[in-house]
Parts: C-alpha cells; sequence; structure tokens
C-alpha cells in the first residue's frame, strides 16, 4: 500500500508519469514529489493502530 511520506495519508495518486518514476500527489496534505513509501497492508495498518493508540493516550494526559 502506498502512502505519502508527509503525512502518512494512503490517499495518493500519480500526478503524471507512470508508477515508476512518476510525480506523486498526497490529495490530503498536497504533497508533491517522486518519492513514496510502500509498505505492506498488515504493516501499514498495524502503524495507523499505534499512532491512534498513541494520540489517545497523549489526550488521556491533558
Amino acid at each position: 500500500m502506498r502512502c505519502c511520506p508527509e503525512c502518512g495519508s494512503t490517499d495518493v495518486t500519480v500526478k503524471y508519469g507512470g508508477r515508476v518514476g512518476g510525480l506523486w500527489l498526497c490529495k490530503e496534505c498536497g504533497y508533491q514529489g517522486y518519492m513514496i513509501v510502500d509498505f505492506p497492508d498488515e504493516s501499514l495498518k498495524k502503524m495507523k493502530q499505534v499512532e491512534k493508540a498513541e494520540m489517545q493516550q497523549n489526550r488521556s494526559l491533558k
């Protein structure tokens, strides 16, 4: 699964060019660049779960 290196969103698309060497665009944060992060689906799901748990823990500490 491909995701944005800036915000982690999976809402990314090739702006122009092919999948290899193309310019990527993140619809979430507006990132444009040639680098994109490609995670196995399960790794990305686990990362999102950990981030969500950390955010909830930080909210409860405030």
